[in-house]
C-alpha cells in the first residue's frame, strides 16, 4: 500500500511538470509567432504602401488558464490592421469588432496565443537585450485599456518604413522600442511556470526575445 502510495505521489507530480512543461514550449511558441509577424509587417507596409497596425490584447482578467478551443474568448490574441484612419486609436479599439463601427481599419488577420499565454506585468523585469536595455518593459505610455476593458497595446508600422507604438489616446512618443513579457499560466498550478519577453526596437522595427528571470 505504501508503494502504492508513493507511486500514485510521484504520478501526480509527473503529470503537473509535464502540463507546465507542454504549456511553456507553446509560450516560447507564442513569442517566436510574435516576433515572426512583427518582422515581416515593416516590409508589408513598405511594399504596400499602407499603414499596418499590430495589436495586441491580453485575455480578460489576465489569466490564460481557461483559454482552449471551447473557451476562445479567455486567450490573449493579436490582430493585423491595415490603411487605418487617422481617427483610429488603441483606447477605442473593440476586440469583438475589430475594424471599427465605421470601418477605420481593415482587418487582415487575427489570432490566439495558445493555452497558458498571457500579458505578467506584476514585479520588476529583467532588461531586454542591448543595446535596448533602457526600454521600459509594459511602458505606461503604450499600453493601455480597449473598449471591452482588456489590457492591450499598438505598434504601428508606417508606409514610410518607420516603427511607433501608438498612446492609448492616439498619437506617438519617441521611444527606443516598446518591451512586453508573457507568461504561462503553468506557474499558477506551482509547477514551474516560464516567462518570455518580446522587444520591437523603434523606428527600425528590429525585434528580439529574451528569457524573464523572475
Amino acid at each position: 500500500m505504501v508503494t502504492i502510495a508513493i507511486i500514485a505521489v510521484l504520478a501526480a507530480a509527473a503529470y503537473s511538470y509535464s502540463r507546465a512543461a507542454a504549456r511553456n514550449v507553446r509560450l516560447h511558441q507564442a513569442a517566436t509567432e510574435l516576433m515572426v509577424r512583427s518582422s515581416g509587417l515593416r516590409s508589408t507596409a513598405l511594399s504596400e504602401g499602407q499603414d499596418y497596425l499590430l495589436v495586441v490584447v491580453d485575455a480578460p482578467g489576465n489569466d490564460a488558464s481557461q483559454c482552449g478551443w471551447w473557451s476562445s474568448a479567455s486567450c490573449a490574441r493579436y490582430f493585423i490592421l491595415f490603411a487605418p484612419q487617422p481617427g483610429w486609436t488603441l483606447s477605442a479599439f473593440d476586440p469583438s469588432n475589430p475594424t471599427g463601427t465605421t470601418g477605420n481599419a481593415s482587418l487582415s488577420e487575427v489570432d490566439y496565443l495558445p493555452r497558458g499565454a498571457r500579458f505578467f506585468v506584476a514585479g520588476a523585469y529583467s532588461s531586454p537585450p542591448a543595446p535596448f536595455g533602457g526600454v521600459a518593459t509594459f511602458d505606461t505610455r503604450f499600453y493601455g485599456t480597449c473598449v471591452d476593458g482588456s489590457r492591450c497595446f499598438a505598434i504601428r508600422f508606417t508606409m514610410s518604413g518607420i516603427v511607433q507604438a501608438e498612446q492609448p489616446a492616439g498619437g506617438t512618443q519617441t521611444a527606443p522600442g516598446f518591451a512586453f513579457v508573457l507568461a504561462s499560466d503553468a506557474e499558477l498550478e506551482g509547477a514551474g511556470g516560464d516567462h518570455r519577453g518580446v522587444l520591437v526596437g523603434f523606428p527600425s522595427g528590429v525585434v528580439k526575445s529574451w528569457s524573464y528571470a523572475p
